[in-house]
């Protein structure tokens, strides 16, 4: 009985998932599609191009372009969140609804962007190691689904500099075993992303995971479905912050070719007590401060390309932590202010190490 009911829960979730998260893929050269009014149909400027592998359509080229064979989504683009630097947006036209009937091209007119997201996870032991009492996920068949809403809005309405844009999200998170993946329901970004001098300087602030902007976990693996959940991260053990957001200031200067960079952040970190504690302790999102934790400093330089017709994705970065909070020593007694971690990551290997 009881694994009918994961089974049932699973199935729910899946359907779930496929509703908010399938996707077709579309030459949308191919359709025969109008823009949407007061819409521009590429909205990426060169230096947003030559960093997130788009091409920009500028005025002269777009005069080429056959209007009806670009689609309205494509100029929704825009409008996604770019504050979660080591994360990829999916494009507008690859979601399930990229019009939204209606309501993306009429937010996209007063600047304001909008996307759901939904995440699933299930996991089980194939060796059969059910237990009365599940010490780590998938032990038991277990899920774990997180669902999150984006809204931006376009600051440069408003007098901020060009490409300037405010993100707001919220995520719900439910899961089969709660000790390696918390229930939340949480504010998980509140920032301001702002380029400047052609995005050679990009400043972030406000309250964000540390995570959206280091280490790129999201890109080749899922935390979620590891048998210890997202508390088994080696950031995540030196206080970068996970599932709740904190407060941070973060400064990203790149090169001409804006692929070099250097990306140094103060945050908060997150409670020495783990994962499972912050989130007891910030359940909003929105405490500036939390008990034990003390200021974070990270920093991490890398070369970074999208990619393209002619080359492949490239994303090299070595990052350092370093953490004042008071943490528990395991190999002495008392506790430590001193904690610290680097680590190396490049395609096909991931590593670290701290004291």
């Amino acid at each position: 009985m009881r694994v009918q009911n994961y089974m049932s829960k699973t199935a729910i979730a899946i359907a779930t998932g496929m509703f908010f998260q399938l996707s077709y893929a579309a030459d949308v050269t191919a359709q025969n599609l109008s823009p949407g009014q007061g819409v521009t149909p590429i909205g990426v400027n060169g230096a947003d191009a030559q960093s997130s592998g788009v091409q920009a359509v500028t005025p002269a080229k777009a005069s080429q372009v056959d209007a009806k064979a670009v689609p309205a989504c494509v100029g929704y683009n825009q409008f996604n969140s770019r504050i979660e630097v080591a994360a990829i947006a999916m494009p507008s036209c690859l979601r399930v609804a990229p019009e939204l009937g209606g309501l993306r091209g009429a937010l996209a007119d007063k600047g304001i962007g909008i996307g759901f997201i939904s995440s699933l996870g299930y996991a089980y032991d194939l060796n059969g190691n059910n237990a009365a009492r599940q010490t780590y996920n998938g032990q038991n068949p277990s899920y774990n689904q997180t669902t999150s809403l984006y809204l931006t809005y376009d600051l440069t309405r408003v007098g901020f500099s060009k490409n300037a844009q405010f993100t707001f999200s919220a995520q719900w998170a439910t899961s089969s075993y709660r000790s390696a993946n918390p229930h939340v329901a949480t504010m998980s970004i509140f920032a301001i992303d702002q380029p400047l001098l052609d995005k050679q300087v990009e400043l972030i602030y406000g309250f964000i995971p540390g995570v959206r902007l280091f280490y790129g976990m999201t890109l080749g693996g899922n935390a979620s479905t590891s048998a210890l959940g997202p508390q088994s991260v080696v950031p995540f053990q030196v206080g970068m912050s996970a599932s709740e957001p904190t407060p941070t200031f973060d400064v990203i200067v790149r090169d001409r070719s804006l692929r070099f960079y250097d990306s140094f952040a103060v945050t908060r970190s997150s409670s020495p007590e783990g994962i499972l504690k912050d989130i007891e302790l910030n359940p909003s999102g929105f405490r500036l401060s939390v008990p034990g934790a003390r200021a974070l400093f990270i920093n991490e330089m890398g070369y970074k390309r999208s990619a393209s017709a002619t080359a492949n994705s490239a994303w090299f970065r070595l990052g350092t932590l370093y953490n004042t909070s008071p943490y528990t020593l395991y190999n002495a007694s008392g506790k430590s202010s001193n904690n610290y971690e680097v680590y190396l990551n490049r395609p096909g290997f991931c590593g670290g190490s701290n004291s």
